[in-house]
């Protein structure tokens, strides 16, 4: 075929688990004791490579892009980088303060980091800071061209991903960052006309559309949008699920709340889509490469974890007070979403033999169930951990043709194109929202006005992302970033040189109670 570019899926899989193995290296190198980052590397390694072979002769697809869609996808995947806010181009989200300050952090403090104002490790997710950072250490400082390009390259290989999923539509993969946050749309809208602005109870509980994700964690975005698709692909596409089981292990350091919330999701795609095929499978080899060794691989990481010092707020929404705005926000920022899209699957959509109709009900069910507990400050297990099961439902929708489309004139056909126009425009509002919002406050609008009508969060401001947060969401949010130096993680496991103390009570040796020995030890440890 003429005018086409072809390319094997196989490249693209294999580069988007290589994009996600490369923080878990550097992560496991320096965060942990060399006896025990050996073996974690190593295994990580070998199951990669058993992950290569596997894809080179297991996934045979090639698809062909037209020149047009391969320069869109360039386009919009930089696009998206752009508006994100990442390099300081465009708007950036208060999140930034966050962003820029761990960025800060890796690339001029010694890793694992650590807090000397608060005397402690810090313990986050740090995953998508990892590879710009050590490119900033090796150039002086931080680098914002390896982080945008980072995070482009990581949009780019996540989007096309997305987009061979929707059928190479692009119309379809602009609609997968659009739609979503209905209820939160209707509530902005509604605090505008009031002229009360928008506000949110004690416990922030609402779902967002991909896009402004986006803006405010493009750190969990990219790893979910490249697995969710990964996942739809492999598991219902394919229906080959068990591929997918490696990559899923590497997320946990970029995103932990949606690698539970994927991991289950994936789980319900290994029941509903194959089980006893997929049980036939598992052979010894994958068994041991795809699943033994990166668990193994991950619970050191799951040690580190939970080696947090700020226990976190939690606890199921009614202990919170007061209830009614909580209640209230909940049934139109959670519910009324869940409801949209209860509709159009059931209403909207004819084709729907490729994903049975109770696991989509079912994922429905885990998002109303997951808003009902809150767990961290800005309440990130539902905010953050349902956005990889909001994927998957958009995907099964956006792969679907709609009912009207295939039938005739009839009142009831009518009836639907305007429930599906009503609901479009208010999937819209907000991301059209968010592009005004960044076409007035850019480097470009700034060069033409000669002045600094826009201002980028700064990276050096604090001296460490603990300093930030502090200053920034005040004391309980801020101790979610600081580890327990009485936790295991910290005496047994992290890459650090102990005080002679600890090496003398470890040790348990009479020779180090001599006081010349601890002076030696004093000297050159």
């Amino acid at each position: 075929m003429k005018n086409v570019v072809y390319l094997p899926v196989r490249i693209l899989t294999v580069f988007i688990v290589f994009y996600l193995l490369l923080p878990n290296l550097l992560f496991q190198t320096f965060w942990f004791r060399m006896e025990l980052a050996v073996p974690m590397v190593t295994g990580l390694v070998v199951s990669f490579y058993f992950y290569l072979n596997n894809e080179i002769s297991g996934e045979t697809r090639i698809v062909y892009f037209s020149y047009i869609q391969i320069f869109f996808l360039i386009i919009f995947a930089f696009f998206l980088t752009v508006i994100s806010g990442v390099g300081g181009f465009s708007y950036q989200t208060n999140d930034f303060v966050g962003h820029n300050s761990k960025f800060f952090d890796l690339s001029n403090n010694p890793w694992p980091i650590y807090f000397d104002g608060a005397d402690t490790f810090g313990c986050y997710y740090w995953g998508y800071y990892l590879v710009p950072s050590v490119i900033g250490k090796l150039t002086g400082g931080v680098s914002e061209t390896a982080i945008f390009l980072w995070t482009y390259t990581g949009v780019l290989a996540g989007i096309t991903m997305a987009f061979i999923v929707l059928k190479n539509n692009m119309g379809r993969l602009v609609l997968l960052f659009a739609i979503g946050g209905i209820g939160h749309t209707i509530k902005v809208i509604f605090g505008i006309v009031a002229g009360v602005g928008f506000t949110h109870p004690i416990v922030f509980i609402e779902v967002w559309n991909l896009l402004n994700q986006l803006m405010w964690a493009p750190n969990q975005l990219i790893p979910i949008l490249m697995i969710a698709s990964l996942v739809y692909y492999k598991g219902v596409v394919n229906r080959d699920i068990t591929t997918c089981l490696f990559p899923l292990t590497l997320i946990l350091i970029w995103s932990v709340f949606p690698t539970i919330t994927l991991s289950l999701t994936s789980l319900l795609i290994f029941i509903f889509f194959g089980f006893f095929k997929n049980l036939k499978k598992i052979n010894l080899t994958i068994f041991i490469t795809s699943v033994a060794v990166p668990v193994f691989c991950s619970l050191p990481v799951l040690n580190y974890f939970l080696a947090s010092a700020g226990i976190p707020i939690r606890g199921f929404i009614w202990t919170f007070q007061p209830l009614s705005p909580i209640l209230m926000d909940y049934s139109i920022c959670v519910f009324l979403d869940i409801l949209a899209l209860w509709f159009v699957w059931k209403h909207l959509i004819v084709n729907r033999c490729e994903v049975p109709d109770l696991y989509f009900y079912g994922l429905l069910g885990i998002i109303l169930i997951f808003a009902l507990y809150r767990f961290g400050f800005a309440n990130d297990w539902l905010v953050r951990g349902t956005m990889p099961v909001f994927m998957i439902l958009f995907f099964a929708i956006l792969r679907g043709n709609l009912s009207f489309s295939e039938q005739g004139r009839s009142a009831a056909n009518r009836g639907l194109k305007f429930a599906f126009t009503g609901l479009m425009l208010l999937c819209l509002a907000g991301p059209f929202s968010y592009l005004y919002r960044a076409s007035q406050n850019n480097v470009i609008r700034n060069a033409i006005a000669g002045q600094q009508l826009f201002h980028a969060y700064p990276y050096n401001k604090y001296k460490n992302i603990f300093e930030a947060i502090k200053e920034h969401h005040g004391d309980p949010e801020a101790a979610q970033y600081l580890g327990n130096k009485q936790s295991n993680y910290w005496i047994s496991l992290s890459n650090r040189r102990k005080d002679v103390g600890e090496i003398i009570a470890g040790m348990r040796i009479e020779a180090f109670k001599n006081q010349q020995t601890q002076k030696y030890l004093y000297r050159y440890l």
